[in-house]
């Protein structure tokens, strides 16, 4: 706190905590973590009273933003709760909340709130929901693992400052075109009740969305225009669309992994979890590092010591620059194997003993030193990337088969158990395809299924192997 004049002698010289006066990135943070855990003492104390009385499936709605941070907020409550309104163009968003709220308990979460036909306050608002879209809106939580889709609201308010509000039935008691969407869905969930509740979903490869970081690049995003949530959502997680994903925090465990994929972790030093990744790299693991993780600690502070908290000396490299700056201008390619694409920010590095540069920059002045790099360590690997790559270039660091082959805009979900199978949705509203490895039974309209399929705008499918 010493920088900028922030070095306090006694209370009376502390401002209030107003946003115009408080930019010092680590006061600010401190002063959203004091918010959050009296928020979180409070949700506690509330939830300690229905516990007393019964009630065994307590939960607070949220929002899937992870500034107030989920994993500590739900520690003592029974049931993950989330509330979206994102239009319908925005469906992949919730894909990627579901992949979250799924993982912070490790048990089936609720919506508590979506909407149906429109948002709204005193007039409707946020734009029209094609046919079919609040069809795929209801499957798509309980495909990515929900036990339950509740809507703002059932009846339009009469009155109130929500009169504009959209609903399942109008004032008046009569039902819209969405009704019918939802009820359709209802009646298909009892058509795949014994494969919704017999089956699981298990992830190999995790991504890490941290708290911490949201409310550091928040705060100190370093990249001019920077937005932390929206970068590991497009960057990274759509690349996944065709692979089940477990999105994690930090407190989260790493054993069930065998890729975990951690982009702008911007503190990677707390819960243990430098020691918990060392060891879980030496056992076997693949650690796909970077670009500007372990680059801060927990109080916004840059460290002194080296550019990395640790990650220099995990992954064999001397880190000889780095630019958050956005350019066209530094261009990169794989060893021997065309192009990388690369953007937003990058790190060049020099390769230790041991260490080997699997892409390196070919234009600007870092050129000849690494971007990517890699280092056996154990049974496992560290791959340290430096900068944004393109989704192919991630899944060719992954290297994992996808679920299936699909086009972009269907989003895939493996489910195991008794039965085996998978469940696809459409969210973008256009025709796309779908590749079977082999025979297939649509739980929804009864058919077998082979080779590729035509997926219908919005249309949903549940694929349980073999023939009927």
């Amino acid at each position: 706190m010493a920088r900028w004049s922030l070095e306090y002698d006694s209370f009376e010289e502390v401002e209030p905590p107003y946003p115009a006066q408080w930019r010092h990135p680590s006061l600010q943070k401190a002063w959203w973590a004091y918010q959050c855990g009296l928020i979180k003492s409070f949700i506690e104390e509330q939830a300690q009273i229905l516990h007393n009385y019964g009630c065994g499936n307590v939960g607070t709605d949220m929002m899937a933003q992870n500034y107030l941070d989920y994993y500590a907020v739900n520690e003592k409550l029974d049931v993950v709760q989330y509330n979206h309104y994102d239009t319908a163009d925005r469906l992949y968003t919730n894909a990627f909340a579901y992949d979250f709220l799924r993982c912070v308990k490790d048990k089936p979460f609720w919506v508590t709130e979506t909407q149906v036909g429109w948002n709204g306050s005193n007039y409707a608002d946020c734009g029209y929901r094609a046919v079919g879209a609040c069809y795929a809106n209801t499957w798509l939580p309980i495909a990515k693992g929900a036990e339950m889709n509740l809507y703002w609201l059932f009846r339009t308010h009469p009155n109130g400052h929500e009169i504009g509000h959209g609903a399942l039935y109008s004032t008046a008691g009569r039902s819209y075109r969405v009704s019918e969407e939802v009820k359709k869905a209802g009646e298909e969930f009892v058509k795949c009740e014994k494969f919704l509740t017999e089956t699981k979903i298990e992830s190999k490869i995790a991504l890490h969305y941290s708290a911490t970081a949201m409310n550091s690049f928040s705060f100190a995003p370093l990249i001019k225009d920077f937005d932390y949530r929206q970068t590991v959502l497009e960057k990274y997680h759509a690349a996944l669309r065709h692979y089940n994903v477990d999105v994690i925090d930090m407190p989260h465990a790493l054993d069930e992994y065998e890729v975990i994929v951690s982009p702008f972790l911007a503190c990677a030093d707390e819960n243990g979890f430098k020691e918990r990744i060392t060891e879980w790299v030496k056992q076997g693991g693949t650690w796909i590092v970077g670009p500007m993780s372990d680059i801060m600690d927990g109080n916004v502070s840059r460290y002194t010591h080296a550019p990395y908290g640790f990650l220099e000396e995990l992954a064999g490299v001397y880190t000889k620059y780095q630019k958050p700056v956005a350019n066209d201008v530094f261009k990169a390619q794989w060893t021997n194997d065309g192009d990388c694409k690369i953007g937003m920010c990058y790190d060049a590095y020099e390769c230790l003993e041991g260490t080997k540069s699997l892409a390196h920059y070919t234009a600007g002045e870092f050129t000849s030193l690494s971007v990517i790099t890699e280092r056996n360590v154990g049974k496992g690997k560290i791959i340290l990337v430096g900068s944004v790559i393109s989704d192919g270039d991630l899944l060719r660091l992954v290297g994992r088969a996808p679920i299936a082959e699909a086009s972009d805009n269907v989003v895939l979900v493996e489910r195991i158990g008794e039965e085996q199978g998978m469940i696809a949705v459409e969210i973008e509203n256009k025709s796309g395809y779908l590749v079977l490895d082999g025979e297939y039974t649509d739980l929804i309209t009864g058919k077998n299924l082979t080779g590729k399929i035509e997926v219908s705008p919005y249309e949903v499918f549940v694929l349980k192997k073999g023939s009927k």
